[in-house]
């Protein structure tokens, strides 16, 4: 939980940025370069990092291993762990859905509501991103939750109540923008809470020896969804 919500965290912070460089910039595309040399200097850190002994993995788990690192396919046929994946897939593909159209919808509202469209388009942004924010403590809360509950029960109890705030949002766009926002908030922190949860089912899901195949599986499954569908829903 804690390693998703740092990836959360960093990864959804970029709209806050993003929306801050946008007013201060004269176009989108001068944000984007200057956001994009922010994040090449996470280049130079890694190769810091690495070079830190305290850092470095430790000896066991860099040594020679027997195994041939091949993904093994008959995991396909491993009916739990395919759902699980099919889970995480669906998960992946509602975040980088919503990550496309909750900051338009917010640009639309705010021009509505009589702002000028550039600053409404970097008002949104920043606004979808501390709703994006909250992801990296609701992952946590969900992890805590499921260790009690248990994993398949709150992870359904999540994806519905998610469901609901993304099935009514757009019908939504002539309430209250107070509202509106509201449940921005409470789908951003709803939208990731359940992430951590797959990615620990999976875990203990997978045959003894078998994680970084099942993981492997997970990554490649659930990205490629996530970056199929806001093209289709687009």
């Amino acid at each position: 939980s804690i390693f998703v919500g740092l990836a959360y965290g960093g990864s959804t912070v970029s709209y806050v940025v993003m929306g801050l460089l946008l007013q201060s910039t004269s176009e989108w595309r001068d944000a984007y370069l200057l956001l994009a040399g922010i994040s090449s200097i996470s280049v130079l850190g890694t190769m810091v990092f690495i070079r830190i002994p305290s850092l470095r993995p430790p000896d066991h788990l860099s040594a020679p291993s027997r195994r041939t690192g091949r993904l093994d396919f008959r995991l396909l046929r491993n009916r739990p762990v395919m759902l699980a994946v099919l889970g995480y897939a669906i998960h992946t593909a509602d975040l980088y859905v919503v990550r496309m159209w909750l900051p338009l919808l917010l640009g639309a509202l705010l021009i509505r509501q009589g702002m000028e469209a550039s600053t409404a388009a970097a008002q949104a942004s920043t606004l979808a991103g501390t709703m994006f924010m909250l992801g990296a403590v609701s992952v946590m809360i969900g992890g805590w939750i499921s260790d009690r509950w248990g994993r398949v029960q709150t992870a359904v109890y999540i994806l519905l109540l998610s469901a609901g705030c993304s099935g009514s949002l757009g019908w939504l766009i002539d309430a209250p923008a107070i509202f509106i926002i509201a449940i921005g908030y409470l789908y951003g922190f709803l939208g990731a809470s359940d992430s951590a949860i797959y990615s620990t089912t999976l875990i203990e899901l997978a045959p003894e020896g078998k994680v970084g195949s099942v993981q492997a599986l997970q990554s490649f499954l659930g990205f490629s969804a996530g970056a199929v569908m806001p093209v289709v829903f687009g």
